[in-house]
């Protein structure tokens, strides 16, 4: 062991006194020590102060104690108040609403779909391909009035009065059989037995059997026709001197097709009919006399 390691294990042993007699008298005459007994001697006379631990404990919990953060108190009353008037709001419009719309019936129909509908006088409304119907029948005796979007077709019992409202005017019925269209932005209306009052932008006409009004952009055309029954009941639509865009706007609504007229063309007259069951000859019953050529590919025309 090197002389170095030799006096560091004799002054640890000497420190925690486990030097025999005779080490300690050797070591007692070593010069090169004489500091650290000093220092050793010096310490030994060393004492702590008092301490009280139960005092200590409590600053020193008091110090690190995080500050509470300031509690707001919120009324919570007037929030309640709003809740319980807000609440009371929505059961009376529900109660009221569902006495209003509790007997309100809807009628739609799809593409190619024709259904006929027995209102609660006995009167009989045929709705047309993609259109819709609503009356209310709880409150049918005071208020006769049924809303329509695209075509019907009415067989009014006599002496039940009623009203159509429309997006471009009112028909106003007596006993009678009529057409209501609002199809391509126009309101029109045939009648085919009694009589048929049409308002509209603050003008009045009044329908006979075989008698039509066209409300468009404003203005009334009457038209005359002789047919006792509206085409499209049936399996076909027929068509007088009628815009060729307004009636492939038709068709539409009973085929699942493209078609995307050329504006040169748009604008041509076609008088005829087509069917509602089948698209080919359909299609040859419209194009054809106008000697327009086309082709049919994937469900779309293309104009050649």
């Amino acid at each position: 062991m090197s002389a170095e390691l030799e006096n560091k294990e004799i002054i640890a042993r000497w420190l925690s006194g486990d030097l025999s007699e005779e080490e300690k008298a050797t070591l007692s005459k070593r010069d090169d020590l004489e500091d650290l007994k000093h220092v050793l001697e010096d310490v030994s006379t060393w004492s702590l102060p008092p301490v009280n631990t139960a005092e200590s404990l409590k600053r020193l919990r008091e110090k690190t104690a995080a500050a509470k953060p300031e509690t707001k108190v919120i009324s919570m009353r007037p929030l309640l108040r709003y809740a319980a008037a807000i609440a009371l709001l929505a059961t009376v419009w529900f109660v009221y609403d569902y006495t209003r719309n509790s007997g309100l019936v809807d009628l739609k129909t799809g593409l190619a779909e024709t259904i006929e509908h027995d209102l609660p006088n006995g009167s009989v409304i045929t709705l047309g391909a993609v259109s819709s119907a609503s009356y209310n029948k709880s409150n049918w005796d005071d208020d006769r009035l049924i809303d329509l979007v695209g075509q019907a077709f009415f067989d009014v019992e006599s002496g039940a009065k009623f009203t159509v409202n429309t997006a471009y005017g009112d028909v106003t019925v007596l006993g009678t059989e009529f057409d209501v269209q609002t199809i391509n932005g126009a309101l029109k209306v045939n009648c085919f037995e009694g009589s048929v009052a049409v308002i509209s932008a603050d003008q009045r006409e009044v329908l006979k059997p075989g008698e039509g009004v066209v409300f468009e952009n404003g203005s009334f055309e009457r038209i005359a026709f002789d047919n006792r029954t509206p085409s499209w009941t049936g399996a076909s639509s027929v068509y007088e001197l009628t815009e060729l865009e307004d009636v492939i706007n038709d068709l539409k609504r009973y085929y699942q097709v493209e078609i995307a007229l050329p504006s040169d063309i748009a604008t041509e007259s076609f008088s005829g009919s087509f069917p509602h069951n089948n698209l080919e000859q359909a299609l040859r019953s419209i194009f054809s006399p106008l000697e327009i050529e086309y082709t049919l590919a994937e469900g779309t025309v293309v104009f050649e």
